[in-house]
């Protein structure tokens, strides 16, 4: 998936990598959600939640 928006300390060119460490879940929390590059590119999971410092960012969503 693409950026749908650019996001200081977006981890889009990251967000491969970093989900190479995740273990089998059955819920997913996103504190530093931004962009949501993570979310956006990892498999779904049952439950999600997502939270950022930046409240417009997460009502967007």
């Amino acid at each position: 998936m693409k950026a749908i928006a650019k996001y200081p300390g977006s981890k889009w060119s990251l967000a491969d990598w970093i989900i190479r460490f995740f273990p089998k879940h059955h819920s997913y929390l996103e504190p530093f959600f931004g962009s949501g590059a993570v979310l956006f590119n990892k498999p779904r999971s049952h439950i999600e939640t997502v939270n950022d410092l930046d409240c417009n960012v997460v009502n967007l969503f």
